[in-house]
């Protein structure tokens, strides 16, 4: 199976906006920087996907990727579905046999973390769902073939791609852990980040 990760990033400037009181805006771009740099360089050193690609609207995000050896897809539609789609049409142009969406805001990832949901497709599972801590958004989806359901992110994403596996008559598999679960969003979110069992 020939899986590529692919990273959907927001322009620095734009993400985490709930974070803009405990950080300013300076702390966000720093913050949402961090965050990128991680996760590309887990994908990169994670044996299970066979490339990463990254789609953005931000040409320093496309840059950074591109000198880590990753795709870099500039975002020509506006909203997370559309540039997922984007970012299909590309993994389907590289041989890809699988996709898996990795958002960039998870700080506690790990490799057996991808290592699970990787586990999950080599097992037969073709949609692989990780949920959030609410078990309402979506924080990694796989779909092996990548073209296997339509993307749903958004409100109560988690429940919403479980319907569309249903409605296609495909057994969803969940990844519930906390490396998965964990994302940050809110200043409440971020507080967690620094406790002295976890360090960011």
């Amino acid at each position: 199976m020939k899986l590529i990760a692919v990273l959907p990033v927001k322009p620095l400037a734009e993400g985490k906006t709930r974070l803009e009181a405990v950080l300013g805006a300076a702390g966000r771009r720093a913050l949402n920087r961090r965050f990128f740099m991680r996760t590309l360089g887990l994908a990169a050193r994670q044996p299970g996907p066979d490339g990463t690609l990254v789609v953005s609207r931000d040409e320093a995000i496309l840059a950074l990727a591109q000198a880590s050896g990753a795709h870099g897809v500039r975002e020509t539609a506006t909203g997370l579905n559309r540039a997922l789609d984007l970012a299909r049409r590309h993994v389907q142009a590289l041989g890809a046999d699988a996709l898996l969406v990795l958002p960039v805001d998870l700080p506690r990832l790990d490799v057996a973390d991808v290592d699970a949901m990787v586990a999950a497709a080599q097992d037969g599972a073709r949609v692989v769902i990780a949920p959030d801590e609410n078990a309402s958004g979506t924080n990694a989806l796989l779909l092996a073939p990548p073209d296997t359901l339509e993307f749903c992110f958004g409100d109560d994403s988690f429940k919403a791609h479980l319907e569309a596996a249903r409605r296609s008559g495909i057994a969803a598999r969940v990844i519930d852990r906390p490396g998965l679960a964990f994302d940050v969003d809110t200043p409440a979110d971020h507080a967690r980040l620094y406790t002295k069992a976890h360090r960011y």
